[in-house]
C-alpha cells in the first residue's frame, strides 16, 4: 500500500524525512518528560525512605523507654508484689511511658 500526495507535497516531504537538522531539540523534548518523571520518583522514594527511618527510630525509642519502665518497676516492687499482678503492673506502666 502506497501513499498518494499530491504533485507538489512529495518532493517536500521525501526532503523533511532526510532532513537530519535540529533532531537534538526533537530528541530533548520527547526524552525531557521521562526524566523529569524519574527524578521526580527518586526524590519522592527518598523522602519515603527519610521518614520512614525515623518513624523506625520513633518506635524504636518508644520499645526500649517501656522495657526500661517494666525492668524498673519489677526491680523497685518486686518485695511488695509478686507473680501476675506484678507483671500486669510492670506492663501498665511500660504501655504508659511508651504513649
Amino acid at each position: 500500500m502506497t501513499i498518494q500526495f499530491p504533485k507538489g507535497l512529495a518532493p517536500q516531504f521525501r526532503r523533511f524525512i532526510s532532513d537530519t537538522r535540529g533532531n537534538f531539540a526533537i530528541l530533548l523534548a520527547f526524552s525531557a518528560l521521562p526524566m523529569i518523571l524519574a527524578v521526580g520518583l527518586g526524590i519522592d522514594y527518598y523522602m519515603g525512605l527519610s521518614l520512614k527511618a525515623r518513624l523506625d527510630e520513633a518506635a524504636d525509642a518508644a520499645a526500649v523507654a517501656a522495657v526500661n519502665t517494666a525492668t524498673n518497676y519489677v526491680k523497685t516492687n518486686s518485695t511488695t508484689e509478686s507473680g501476675l499482678q506484678l507483671q500486669q503492673d510492670a506492663i501498665k506502666a511500660g504501655k504508659a511511658q511508651a504513649l
